[in-house]
């Protein structure tokens, strides 16, 4: 079975060749002329040497489980992406992949983006590179803040009847944030509720206090990034970078703990 996620016979370097003859870069000639990266769970990578682009092709089998075709949630992962760092550079902070193309079919499937760098990764780190790194993901996620959303609606990125991305809910910020938090209600009174063994009281009163002070009307809708985990993470030496994010159209404050 091919490993890649695609109805054609062609072999890895192939449908290497075909995606940059797509692009209308340079095919490669041998193996000496890409870097296989640590791949994902989802995506084969490769750092295409001369021009220092990383060059992604699903995989057919991902987390053990065959992988089915569905152009409409690859074109809306892929596109949530693209706008994500077209909109994440605005903030002047360099932060996301400068370049950013994709293609999807059954045939091939890949993304395009620029080489951001090789990381130190978090065991090399000193404490003052660290908290370097923390400062300018902090200033890059409040500066994401001052941004008008370049698409609309609310929620993860979907792509619509027309063509066009956007937030998978309509209506108002403020009443879907209450929605919300009157489900987190919920879920606190039926733990409250429980069997389980814990102090109730402490666990109460400290529910009430959170839930009265959720911020709800001062709130905007933000694109920004719901996945920021480590793994996603470029920590060079000129500074992090940040790669295969999870858009969302949501309040930053909400996720301000991730």
């Amino acid at each position: 079975m091919n490993p890649f996620l695609t109805t054609t016979a062609l072999t890895e370097q192939e449908l290497i060749n075909q995606a940059l003859k797509n692009e209308g870069l340079k095919q490669i000639s041998s193996d000496s002329e890409i870097t296989r990266l640590g791949e994902g769970a989802w995506h084969y990578a490769y750092l295409i040497e001369a021009e220092q682009l990383v060059l992604r092709i699903p995989k057919r089998i991902a987390y053990e489980k065959e992988v089915v075709f569905n152009q409409g949630e690859l074109t809306a992962d892929y596109a949530g992406t693209k706008v994500f760092y077209e909109h994440a550079n605005r903030t002047g902070k360099g932060m996301c992949p400068a370049h950013y193309e994709y293609h999807v079919s059954e045939e091939l499937t890949y993304t395009v983006e620029t080489y951001v760098g090789k990381s130190v990764g978090l065991a090399g780190l000193t404490p003052d590179q660290s908290k370097r790194y923390g400062r300018e993901l902090g200033e890059f996620f409040l500066a994401l803040e001052e941004l008008a959303s370049p698409i609309s609606g609310i929620g993860y990125i979907t792509v619509g009847e027309q063509g066009e991305i956007k937030g998978q809910y309509e209506g108002d910020l403020s009443a879907f944030i209450r929605g919300e938090t009157d489900e987190y209600r919920e879920e606190w009174e039926s733990l409250l509720e429980s069997t389980y063994s814990f102090d109730k009281e402490k666990v109460r009163s400290t529910g009430e206090e959170l839930i009265a002070a959720r911020s709800v009307e001062r709130e905007k809708i933000v694109l920004t990034n719901q996945d920021t985990s480590p793994e996603n993470m470029i920590f060079t030496s000129s500074g992090v970078r940040m790669i295969d994010p999870f858009p969302i159209l949501y309040t930053g404050t909400s996720l301000a703990a991730n």
